[in-house]
């Protein structure tokens, strides 16, 4: 098989000397892409293969990302690699799922998903204090999630963001300043319904206009396009609309950001069960999806009451299936879509209820490492729900001990 395809590939050196195809050396912006066209075909392989005989005559921008299979040099293993993957993307990815997304654990800041800035208020006040970012960073969390509802910033009248948009600017200069990753999530448009034209509108015009004001950032900031969407509430993102909004949007944003981390939303509430129904570009090598789980929610959410759960005392046994099935339901259909897609998947939403909660401390540490575990054993990355307010990890100036053990970073 392996000759047969070098073979292909001599065959296709011979048409690109007689003018059929072209070569190009260019800076790669696409993984693969090495003629710098937008898109990685077999001109790409052609040019691959005559690097490994002819490296000065046929220059590569950046080598390691061509190293296919890791022995630190390129060789005609690696052009026949890139060769099979313009057939099938899927079985030959380019990119390494676990290296698109390039940090594992982190933690959720909350504040400007339901409110705007404010530095004399508590709930949002301490998102623009540096020693909020350097304490997150000391810890050993490598990214933080900051859910915005966007909608706040944009004018709609004028068709652009609002001067308090600097908010965030500051808020984005003091995570990157702290050397975090930092996922800008569009939090809060819960019932978006694609139906209504003005709604789609603001939705796609805001991203363009927030892509572009940040193109020039470094990759340590990625975007996130929706927060849990789904079809009631006055919402219409079932699988097939959320599709179709999610492959609209991605393209608007590449125009300005074509290497940018973009985080896709599974449909219901970010479901891991929703994500076999995801259709997403398999060829784009800087796409990611997110998911959530708080299985079982009556344990996770006791004492939620202003999210109607009853504030009675719930236990968590690990050794229970009923209580453990949604959980590692969720671990297997993330591994099984990662897998057939090359499309890796992060848990960016879980955690525990435990302030004016009747939590048991001991079952939610068993609950927090039975979840981080499976992370770690299926190569997932988390991000744990949240800093500092019901389900938080840092309450009254310290680390929660039985959060963080259960997180494994006490």
């Amino acid at each position: 098989m392996k000759h047969s395809i070098l073979c292909l590939l001599c065959v296709l050196v011979l048409l690109c000397s007689l003018g059929v195809f072209t070569v190009h050396a260019e800076t790669i912006s696409v993984p693969g892409d090495l003629d710098g066209n937008g898109s990685v075909t077999a001109d790409d392989a052609i040019h691959l293969l005559m690097f490994s005989f002819f490296p000065e005559d046929y220059p590569v921008a950046d080598t390691t990302v061509c190293d296919y299979n890791g022995d630190g040099i390129i060789t005609c293993d690696d052009a026949i690699y890139l060769l099979m993957y313009t057939f099938f993307p899927n079985e030959y990815p380019l990119t390494p799922s676990e290296d698109i997304i390039p940090f594992k654990r982190g933690i959720n800041l909350q504040g400007l998903d339901g409110a705007e800035y404010s530095s004399g208020w508590g709930n949002t006040a301490y998102l623009g204090k540096d020693e909020t970012y350097t304490n997150i960073k000391n810890k050993g969390f490598d990214h933080v999630r900051f859910p915005v509802d966007l909608r706040r910033y944009y004018d709609s009248s004028k068709k652009a963001l609002k001067s308090n948009m600097s908010n965030v600017d500051m808020i984005l200069d003091k995570i990157e300043a702290a050397g975090l990753y930092c996922i800008l999530d569009f939090h809060g448009w819960y019932n978006l319904n694609t139906s209504d034209a003005t709604q789609k509108d603001t939705f796609l015009t805001i991203w363009e206009l927030v892509a572009e004001r940040y193109k020039n950032r470094s990759n340590k900031l990625c975007f996130e396009l929706i927060n849990e969407p789904h079809d009631t509430e006055g919402g219409n993102l079932n699988a097939t609309n959320l599709n179709a909004l999610q492959n609209e949007v991605i393209p608007i944003i590449r125009q300005t950001n074509p290497t940018r981390l973009i985080l896709a939303a599974a449909a219901e509430w970010n479901g891991p069960w929703k994500l076999s129904s995801l259709n997403l570009p398999t060829d784009d090598g800087h796409i990611g999806v997110v998911c959530h789980t708080y299985a079982p929610l009556d344990f996770t959410h006791q004492g939620a009451t202003w999210d109607g759960h009853s504030g009675d005392q719930v236990h968590f046994d690990p050794n229970n299936a009923a209580q453990t099935k949604d959980l590692r339901n969720a671990f297997t259909w993330i591994k099984q879509y990662r897998d057939r897609t090359g499309i890796p998947v992060i848990l960016n939403e879980f955690g525990v209820c435990h302030v004016n909660s009747k939590m048991d401390h001991d079952e939610a540490t068993t609950w927090l490492k039975y979840v981080t575990d499976r992370c770690t054993q299926n190569d997932v990355p988390w991000t744990y729900w949240e800093y500092n307010m019901s389900f938080g990890a840092y309450r009254n100036g310290n680390w929660v001990d039985f959060i963080m053990e259960g997180l494994g970073m006490n």
